[in-house]
C-alpha cells in the first residue's frame, strides 16, 4: 500500500540527511563529497518511490515531497564540497531544508495512516481536554 512506499521513502530521507548532516562541522571535502554522492542517490530513490506511490487522500503532499527531493537530487549532483566548513554549510543549507520539509511531511501522512489503521488507536489520543490541561499544568510547575 500508500502507506508502506511513503514509510520507505521516508527511510531513504532520514538516511540522506544523516550523511549531509555528517558533512557539516569541518568534514574534509573527500569525506563531504562521498556522503553528497550517497545522499543524492537516497533522494533519487526517495522520489522515485514516491512517485510510484497512489495515495488519492495525500496525492498532492506526496507529489510536493517528490518534486522538492528532484530538485535536492539535482542540487547535490551540482554541489561543490570543497571550501570552508562555513562555505559549505551555506551551500548545503537548502537541499538540507528541503529534506527536511519533505520528510515532515512524510511523517505526517505515515502517522495519520499508522492512526487510521486500527479503531483503537483514537483511544491512545487524549479526549479529556481538562485532563490534558491539568497534566501540563502540573508539569510546567514542576508538581507530581
Amino acid at each position: 500500500p500508500a502507506s508502506q512506499t511513503v514509510r520507505a521513502a521516508l527511510a531513504e530521507l532520514y538516511a540522506a540527511l544523516d550523511d549531509l548532516q555528517e558533512t557539516l562541522g569541518g568534514a574534509p571535502a573527500s569525506v563531504r563529497a562521498s556522503a553528497i554522492g550517497r545522499a543524492r542517490e537516497r533522494a533519487r530513490a526517495a522520489a522515485d518511490r514516491l512517485v510510484k506511490a497512489s495515495d488519492a487522500n495525500h496525492a498532492a503532499t506526496i507529489a510536493e515531497a517528490a518534486g522538492q527531493l528532484r530538485v535536492v537530487e539535482m542540487e547535490l549532483a551540482r554541489m561543490e564540497s570543497g571550501g570552508s566548513s562555513d562555505e559549505y554549510a551555506a551551500r548545503i543549507s537548502k537541499p538540507l531544508a528541503l529534506l527536511t520539509q519533505a520528510a515532515s511531511n512524510l511523517f505526517a501522512i505515515a502517522e495519520s495512516s499508522t492512526r487510521g489503521l486500527s479503531n483503537d488507536a483514537n483511544q491512545l489520543l487524549p479526549t479529556d481536554d481538562a485532563r490534558a490541561a491539568e497534566y501540563f499544568r502540573r508539569l510546567a510547575g514542576g508538581r507530581p
